[in-house]
């Protein structure tokens, strides 16, 4: 199941996040302060090491099976952390409700004028419920379209509220800290 899980989350999320990886490693300094330096507190730790960058280097080893103790993982930790890498990393499900609203609103309304057009030069060639049908589809699309743009909405506020920087630098190279040439605090005037 974490196979398929990483399979997936390299497919629909917008982070590189290596597969078949513990999450057992060293970190430089700077790698650890750039994570620190993250305020979100709802974490998906794999997520967050791909999403600050940095160079990696992965040792292969033989993974042995437990010899003492149990795992203290359960399946419904295993769900809730694939739950918080998949929202926090990946808007995929909400674009396809954008495009599947937008999609049936737009040939629900195609069905509806054919239908229309045919009502009022042939007659009504269709006595069942197809009006009632096609009515329901639209107003369904309508719906969904709706409810993705608020959700589309939503995920500007969220991607706003995690402050995550707009980059991290990873050094500098002939880089001199100097004093402002002027201030705007009052007190540093008087």
């Amino acid at each position: 199941m974490r196979k398929l899980f990483y399979k997936v989350m390299k497919i629909v999320s917008n982070i590189d996040i290596s597969t078949n990886v513990t999450g057992f490693g060293l970190m430089d300094k700077k790698v650890l302060y750039a994570l620190r330096s993250l305020p979100e507190s709802y974490r998906f730790g794999r997520g967050l090491l791909s999403w600050v960058g940095f160079n990696k280097t992965y040792i292969n080893y033989k993974k042995r099976k437990r010899e003492k103790g149990v795992s203290s993982y359960s399946y419904i930790d295993y769900l809730k952390a694939s739950e918080r890498g998949l929202f926090g990393f990946s808007y995929l499900v909400l674009d396809l409700l954008v495009y599947t609203g937008f999609i049936l609103v737009i040939l629900s309304f195609i069905f509806v004028t054919v239908y229309l057009f045919m009502v009022l030069f042939v007659g009504n060639p269709i006595k069942a419920s197809i009006p009632l049908m096609l009515a329901i589809v639209f107003f369904s699309g309508v719906q969904l379209l709706a409810i993705s743009i608020i959700g589309k909405y939503i995920q500007v506020i969220v991607e706003e509220t995690k402050r995550r920087p707009t980059y991290i630098i990873e050094g500098a190279i002939n880089y001199k800290k100097s004093k402002p040439k002027h201030t705007n605090n009052i007190y540093e005037k008087l």
